[in-house]
């Protein structure tokens, strides 16, 4: 006797490639940009403290994120674990209106 193979429907196939696309979809600069959201500031090594990953994953997605007008260098600088300056950079959000007023009211 031969035992005859099981295949699931075409949409239970669609639908875990689905899902599996969805998970592999969430990138670094996902990862920063969600941190900073909540996060608002921090040099290159406090994010990736905060975001659980290295030094160097963070450094070369945030150029990529400043390119993309997604954040930006606020001008600051703050002290790395090697003693250096790192610059500080933040998301750039749309202000609020009790933002824009306070910004527009001198």
């Amino acid at each position: 006797m031969h035992k005859k193979s099981f295949m699931p429907p075409d949409t239970s196939l669609q639908a875990h490639d689905g899902v599996i696309e969805r998970k592999q979809k969430i990138t670094h600069a996902d990862i920063i940009m969600n941190a900073l959201k909540v996060k608002k500031f921090g040099n290159y090594e406090e994010i990736a403290m905060f975001c659980n990953l290295t030094s160097m994953q963070v450094i070369r997605r945030l150029s990529e994120l400043e390119k993309a007008g997604k954040i930006f260098r606020t001008g600051r600088t703050s002290k790395t674990f090697s003693g250096d300056r790192g610059e500080v950079w933040a998301i750039l959000e749309k202000p609020s209106v009790t933002q824009q007023q306070t910004l527009f009211a001198a």
